[in-house]
């Protein structure tokens, strides 16, 4: 099995898809329109990073007909998390597409007065819902898919659909945050959001870092110890750098976020600890992946 670097931009888009949506969507559920700017940009950027890691998918495939394949095939479902991959894109697809389709109407020109806005907020709300549950399928399935993946035992472990989850909520706050900031400055009616996003964006990452150290030391005794000697190969070489952005990333991201918190800065205007969260996330599914290959290439040379 060759899976190069449009597989971990896949793993990342598709994480950061699910998680945007969402905390676009709880953002929607629990404040209403007040943000709905904010809201409809989320739904939108998760639209295209699906779209963005669909076509990663299908480079690396390279016969984009194989796809649709697994999508006709129910066999496969039972089976495979590829093919289960398959259907949940396609539900993702759909579900945060519809979800957008409504939060772009201007609300206060709905026909239909008061009656008609409350229908048409009670279908966003279901489509949230729905999609929610959708998001949390989608970023668990990056992990299941390496969990799936033959040829290497290194990603056979709970610990990386975990991991991936952690990531993928902690890549969607950060994103969100920076949305918000942009599109909906808080005001006097969003004290509470201007509280709960930076401490959110640093619990999420709290608990990346402990499953990365958790991953990490799990690996250390069960992998060839090859894989953490001076690189030899290219894809090991990859894998270590990766792991030491990761790492930066986070431990970057975790300082900035407690600085913030501190010193009660809720939307300070740097966006550092964001982007260093976003850099980590991608980082991380780029280390996993190249781990798992160099666990591989590393078996088959003893």
């Amino acid at each position: 099995m060759l899976w190069g670097l449009p597989i971990a931009a896949y793993l990342f888009f598709g994480g950061l898809s699910g998680g945007l949506f969402a905390m676009s969507a709880l953002l929607q559920l629990a404040y209403g329109s007040q943000f709905m700017r904010s809201v409809r940009t989320g739904a939108a950027v998760s639209v295209l990073s699906l779209a963005a890691g669909t076509a990663c998918l299908l480079f690396e495939v390279g016969v984009p007909w194989k796809a649709i394949n697994l999508i006709e095939s129910f066999q496969n479902v039972a089976t495979s998390w590829m093919a289960r991959g398959a259907w949940i894109l396609v539900v993702c697809g759909i579900i945060f597409s519809a979800f957008l389709l409504v939060a772009l109407v201007p609300w206060p020109r709905v026909g239909g007065g008061r009656f008609a806005r409350r229908r048409m907020a009670r279908t966003l709300n279901v489509l949230g819902i729905l999609g929610i549950i959708a998001s949390v399928l989608l970023m668990l399935y990056t992990g299941f898919l390496l969990n799936d993946g033959n040829g290497t035992s290194a990603w056979s472990t709970p610990l990386v659909p975990l991991l991936f989850l952690a990531s993928s909520v902690d890549c969607g706050i950060a994103l969100l945050v920076v949305i918000v900031r942009v599109k909906d400055r808080p005001g006097a009616h969003a004290t509470r959001l201007s509280e709960v996003m930076p401490r959110a964006l640093f619990a999420s990452l709290t608990v990346e870092g402990t499953l990365l150290a958790m991953f990490v030391a799990q690996s250390v005794t069960t992998v060839p110890s090859a894989v953490w000697r001076s690189p030899e190969t290219p894809v090991e070489a990859i894998m270590l750098a990766a792991l030491c952005v990761t790492v930066a990333s986070l431990f970057a991201a975790l300082v900035l976020c407690a600085t913030r918190l501190a010193a009660s800065r809720r939307f300070a205007p740097s966006p550092v600890a964001e982007a260093c969260s976003l850099l980590g996330g991608l980082a991380l599914r780029v280390f996993v992946l190249f781990f798992g290959l160099s666990c591989a290439f590393a078996a088959s040379m003893l």
